[in-house]
């Protein structure tokens, strides 16, 4: 069995922002050449002014991962939504996927209003629903 945590957080930084983007592939070349060596996949939602992410692992290599993300001063207010054991991981493909998602790429609601979605609000299922969606382009 392998673990899976997922976490949502705040960035300290603007994402949509050239400074931004390079923090992101900055923190995404840091956690594939990491997690590549740990066995770790999973996928990371970025949004104007939320983080989540997705990891999965051998337990006993994620909690210490959590804790470096945690510590990490690019974003704050790092809350673990769930954490929980499965048979088979959401995304084995990649030590780690990333979805960037802005106003332009953002889901529209009834009215034909662009949406994005609210990390904050979607529980730790919901998040990997979203995750395992933007990482397949089906948006």
């Amino acid at each position: 069995m392998i673990m899976q945590l997922v976490y949502t957080s705040r960035p300290v930084f603007q994402p949509e922002t050239l400074e931004g983007r390079k923090l992101i592939l900055q923190m995404l070349n840091g956690a594939q050449k990491h997690n590549a060596a740990q066995g770790i996949t999973g996928h990371l939602l970025v949004t104007p002014t939320q983080i989540a992410q997705v990891l999965e692992g051998e337990s006993q290599r994620l909690w210490p991962l959590l804790r470096r993300i945690t510590a990490d001063d690019r974003h704050e207010n790092v809350r673990l939504v769930e954490s929980r054991f499965k048979l088979e991981r959401n995304f084995p493909r990649a030590a780690m996927e990333m979805s960037i998602i802005t106003g332009e790429s953002s889901l529209q609601d009834s009215s034909g209003r662009r949406v994005l979605p609210d990390l904050f609000e979607l529980s730790g299922p919901e998040i990997i629903e979203t995750a395992a969606i933007w990482a397949d382009g089906l948006w």
